[in-house]
């Protein structure tokens, strides 16, 4: 992997801004804490590479709170394609599921998963289909995947996302 000359360029408190170092950090730090006993078998050094592993998998961010997800665009980013990758063949077939119904596969990943901004994917997605409508999986699932594409991306001054995915961009992604 080649480093970029604009990331040596950054002063280093810049970089581990832009990177959100300090974030995972201080996650990292809690949930060592929080696991002290597990921990304690097999050492602080393994405990760390499995965690800075897991941020790079992107495997970080399952079953943990919204506000962790919120906290940087690789959280957000991670949690989308971790959705996908659990739920994309829901409604493959045609499956119908209420927004309630997908709203509930959101809460399998993280647990207090804002009702709110489902209703507000599936408004736009479907056009401001009702509440208990039945949504077509496959066309949320792709929606969400472009999302995904697009915010695994670097953000530069020119954060724009594809018109048609505004309402993530306002609501969930958070970068209007």
């Amino acid at each position: 992997m080649m480093l970029s000359p604009e990331r040596l360029a950054l002063p280093d408190y810049e970089y581990l801004a832009q990177r959100h170092v300090l974030t995972y950090m201080e996650d990292a730090v809690c949930q060592l804490l929080e696991n002290k006993e597990d921990v304690s078998q097999y050492g602080i050094a393994r405990f760390f590479t499995e965690y800075f592993n897991s941020v790079c998998q992107g495997t970080h961010i399952l079953f943990r709170e919204f506000s962790f997800i919120q906290a940087t665009p690789h959280n957000r980013a991670s949690f989308l394609r971790a959705f996908w990758r659990c739920f994309r063949t829901v409604g493959k077939n045609g499956d119908l599921l209420t927004m309630k119904e997908y709203h509930c596969l959101l809460q399998l990943l993280c647990p207090d998963f804002p009702l709110e901004l489902t209703q507000k994917a599936a408004r736009y997605v479907f056009r401001a289909l009702e509440a208990n409508s039945a949504l077509c999986g496959a066309e949320l699932l792709r929606e969400t995947w472009n999302v995904y594409k697009q915010t695994n991306k670097p953000l530069g001054k020119n954060k724009t996302i594809r018109k048609e995915t505004g309402i993530w961009r306002e609501v969930y992604l958070g970068i209007a």
